[in-house]
This record gives C-alpha cells, sequence and structure tokens, in this order.
C-alpha cells in the first residue's frame, strides 16, 4: 500500500473536549492543546522511532498517559500489571477511569499488539462527549462491537479507511499511524517551516522526511508554544535538540553546530563543507560513499571520536598496497586529496599522496579540520605527503603510508599524531 489507512485531515470547525473520564468514574483532564503542546511520543534507547512498529496496549496507554494534564492517585488493580512494571501507572490509572476494560480475570495484556479497532476504542474512552456518528465501511457492520467507536472517530475527522472503502479493523496499528491518529484527535499539526529549518540532523535514526507520517511523528515528539493566531499551527518555541558547539557524528553522517547550537547548512567551516541538509560532503558523492561505507566497517557508535580516528589510521595502513608513482605535487599544493583519495579507494593501490588523501577524508567525515600536506620529509629531501591535524591548537602529523612501508622497522616508533619535533620525527617534515 502506497496510502496509508486512517488519514484524513480533521475539519478545524471540530470542539476539541477538555475532559475524559470513562465508567470507572475517575475524572482525567486532557493538556490544553490551546497554547502549548507536550511531547507524548518517544523514541527507543538505540536512536530509532521504528514507524513502521505496531503499537502495544502498554504503549497506547503510556501516550495517552502523557497528554494528562492530571494525573490522580487512583490505579485499578490488574492480574497482569505489577508495580515495577514501566507501564504500571499509565495502564492502571487508565483502566481506573474506564478507558481501558479489563477482561473478566482482570487482565489488559499490556504487550498485546491492538488492532485499529482496538486502538480507536481507547482513544474514543477517552473523549466521552464525542458525538455518535456512522460509517460505510465495506469490510465493518454495524453489529461489530467496535462499530460505534469507529464511527465516531471517523465522523470527527479522526480516520478513513482504504480507496477501495474497506476499514481493516482487525489489522495491526502502527506506531506511525498512531501518531497521525492522536495528532487529529486533538487537533495539531507541525509546522513544516520550523521542522525544516530547526531540525537538520534527523531526531530518529530510522525516519527521514520521505516518510508519510514524518511531520506528524514530529508534533507527537516534540514539545512547542503553538500559535494558531495565522490559522494553520506555527511553532513559536521547541524543545527542539539543541547541540554543543562544535561536529555531530550521527551514523556515519556528519553536521556541525555554531556558537548557539544551531546546525550550520550551506557553510565551509575549516576544511569541512556542509551542504544545504546540513550534512558534512567532499564534493565528491563517489567518494563520501566510499568513506561513509569504510566508517560503517571499522567504527560503532560508542567510539570516541579518537578511537575512530584511530581505527581510520590503522584501516588505511593496512588495508592498501605501495604503488610507485613518479609524478608529485610541488610543497604547499593543496586541492588534490579527493583525486589521489579515489585513486586508492578504485584500486587498492597508491603512493603517499593517495595515502594522505584517504586519510584526509576519513578524518574529515569523523569531525576533524584535517589537511592533506604536500611537502618534502628525510634528510635528503623528497616529495612527500601527509595529513596535518591540529589538537588545541598544535599541529600533529599522521603519515599512514610511512607507518605502512616501515611495518616495525623502527621499533616502537609509530607515525600516528607526531609532533614536527625531529625528536618525534625521526627526520624532517617540511611543509
Amino acid at each position: 500500500r502506497n496510502t496509508p489507512a486512517l488519514v484524513l485531515i480533521l475539519p478545524l470547525i471540530l470542539p476539541l473536549p477538555c475532559l475524559a473520564a470513562g465508567e470507572g468514574g475517575v475524572q482525567l483532564s486532557l493538556r490544553s492543546t490551546s497554547s502549548r503542546h507536550e511531547a507524548y511520543l518517544h523514541g527507543y534507547d538505540d536512536g530509532s522511532f521504528r514507524p513502521n512498529g505496531f503499537i502495544t496496549r502498554a504503549e497506547e496507554a503510556q501516550m495517552l498517559y502523557n497528554l494528562l494534564e492530571t494525573k490522580p492517585a487512583d490505579r485499578a488493580a490488574l492480574t497482569d500489571v505489577q508495580k515495577s512494571d514501566w507501564y504500571y501507572d499509565a495502564l492502571g490509572l487508565l483502566a481506573a477511569a474506564g478507558v481501558i476494560v479489563p477482561d473478566a480475570s482482570g487482565c489488559v495484556q499490556p504487550n498485546a499488539q491492538l488492532t485499529r479497532a482496538q486502538f480507536i476504542i481507547m482513544l474514543v474512552n477517552l473523549f466521552p462527549d464525542l458525538p455518535e456518528g456512522e460509517c460505510n465501511y465495506t469490510d465493518l457492520s454495524e453489529s461489530a462491537p467496535w462499530y460505534g467507536a469507529i464511527a465516531k472517530a471517523t465522523a470527527a475527522g479522526w480516520v478513513n479507511g482504504y480507496e477501495d472503502g474497506s476499514f481493516h479493523a482487525s489489522e495491526r496499528v502502527t506506531r506511525a499511524e498512531a501518531a497521525a491518529i492522536i495528532n487529529r484527535a486533538l487537533r495539531r499539526s507541525a509546522d513544516r517551516d520550523k521542522v525544516e529549518s530547526e531540525l537538520v540532523i534527523p531526531l530518529y535514526s530510522d525516519l527521514t522526511s520521505a516518510h508519510w507520517a514524518y511531520y506528524e511523528i514530529l508534533e507527537a515528539s516534540i514539545g512547542h508554544k503553538a500559535d494558531r493566531s495565522m490559522g494553520s499551527e506555527l511553532w513559536v518555541e521547541t524543545d527542539a535538540p539543541r547541540y554543543a558547539p562544535g561536529p555531530i557524528s550521527v551514523g556515519t553522517e556528519l553536521y556541525y553546530a555554531d556558537e548557539e547550537g544551531v546546525v550550520v547548512r550551506d557553510r565551509t567551516v575549516g576544511q569541512l563543507t556542509f551542504g544545504a541538509d546540513g550534512r558534512y560532503t567532499s564534493g565528491d558523492a563517489e567518494a563520501d560513499a566510499y568513506v561513509q561505507g569504510i566508517l560503517a566497517e571499522i567504527t560503532t557508535a560508542d567510539m570516541t571520536r579518537e578511537e575512530k580516528l584511530l581505527a581510520a589510521f590503522d584501516y588505511v595502513v593496512e588495508s592498501y598496497s605501495y604503488l610507485r608513482r613518479s609524478d608529485a605535487y610541488d610543497p604547499g599544493t593543496t586541492g588534490w586529496e579527493v583525486e589521489e583519495a579515489l585513486t586508492i579507494l578504485r584500486t587498492g593501490r597508491g603512493n603517499c599522496y593517495c595515502y594522505a588523501g584517504i586519510m584526509c577524508l576519513i578524518a574529515r567525515q569523523i569531525g576533524y579540520d584535517a589537511k592533506a600536506i604536500s611537502g618534502t620529509t628525510n634528510w635528503t629531501p623528497r616529495p612527500h605527503a601527509w595529513v596535518e591535524i591540529e589538537f588545541d591548537g598544535v599541529p600533529y602529523i599522521f603519515d599512514p603510508e610511512m607507518e605502512m612501508a616501515s611495518k616495525g622497522k623502527y621499533g616502537d616508533h609509530h607515525f600516528y599524531m607526531l609532533s614536527y619535533d625531529i625528536e618525534a620525527t625521526l627526520w624532517p617534515y617540511e611543509k
């Protein structure tokens, strides 16, 4: 299916119920949506959202619980819910209010994946004043126990069926669909201009703007002050992430935050160029794809930037072989690193310029303001290339080609992060 079910724009004339109370008698007050929209839906610890994952009863209960202005102390005794469970308060309170109805044995099956009908019933129960409605889905009979709830939600504009006129009440509801339905029930909609200007870095690792529910999910996930004075919802203030100034790695992608914690776009910072989408680019799509593939292979999310740099250096040293070439760049020549990197990436072989080129590109993708240096080395100067990175204002040498060529020839001496001091380098490095 290309078009998700349960999608319809909510008519602006529909009044928003303010109080919720089920048959349990406990009064539940929803948060006002007139000016402040709180986040009620969140991702997972691994940074994902899993938009196509199915909603469980506990998850819907927690979403609705997050929307409550007040949370009375009432908790229903549920056979299959313990006080130590993360969903204890949400399920217990909603059951006490009659929003959730346990079975005869007192069970609510918190981890059961909800059908669309079950999801709608729980949401409708939160709005006791919702008017009765009618619906004419081809696969929904008026005698079905969930017909009334689905008819109410349809009349309110919360849900709609498929293009063929069906509803699929027994099909499971996804996390993306859940966000869309609840937003419509609350008359909430994302400020797309604000999202596109402030959320340069994806909020979730598995969600892009190409997803049909992208803006619905962000509306549910980011708290904000809402202004409707101009008709459509505008985000005046948001809880969108602010970042520490400097490079930001997201998977194998690199972004950069300015001094105010805002991600830069269409800007060059030192040797690092960031495009209109905020992502770093070497300027060559082929090279970028190669480098990101390498980083995906040799790094993990829990590694520090320094650990990634060392892993990159070791990778370059061990992964390629030397290719003797007669051409060389004059000392001080710049701008050759991408071309030379592509040579070694395509063939697996290269000279010092190629080794320096690929090391430079990987270091930049990690977030280092790396420079590819064309200069000379040895006591009898000969053309050579290496990478230079500054730490606390001090430049250091990274020379993967020399490390590869020496193969332990100089004992414990290595060519990773050398100062320009002759005692550290064994021979002069001249830029």
